[in-house]
């Protein structure tokens, strides 16, 4: 399985940033983009632990997050989520998770 980013301009963006223990970095990532010609994709938040091993999949929305970052106590992680729905209209909405509930 491989991990894709964002489609910049001529490359994938990866949207990362360090836990706030410094011990895994979050980042989002498709893993489902070999859909896009028949389905919609998604764009979730992964965890991946500084000590090695797979990465842990934290989201499972229909949709795409982008451009997570912690608060400044390190208590919430805040994320850009795009639902993708049957609705023409999509609007991109601010997500926020308990961080002490995640790890």
């Amino acid at each position: 399985k491989g991990y894709g980013g964002r489609i910049g301009t001529g490359t994938d963006d990866i949207d990362a940033v360090w836990s706030p223990d410094g011990n895994s970095v979050i980042f989002v990532a498709s893993v489902d983009r070999t859909n896009a010609a028949f389905a919609d994709t998604t764009m979730q938040i992964y965890q991946a632990s500084t000590s090695g091993g797979e990465p842990k999949r934290l989201t499972h929305q229909h949709g795409v997050f982008e451009r997570p970052t912690f608060s400044p106590d390190g208590k919430t992680l805040y994320a850009l989520f795009k639902p993708n729905t049957e609705k023409v209209y999509n609007l991109t909405r601010l997500a926020s998770f308990d961080w002490t509930k995640i790890e």
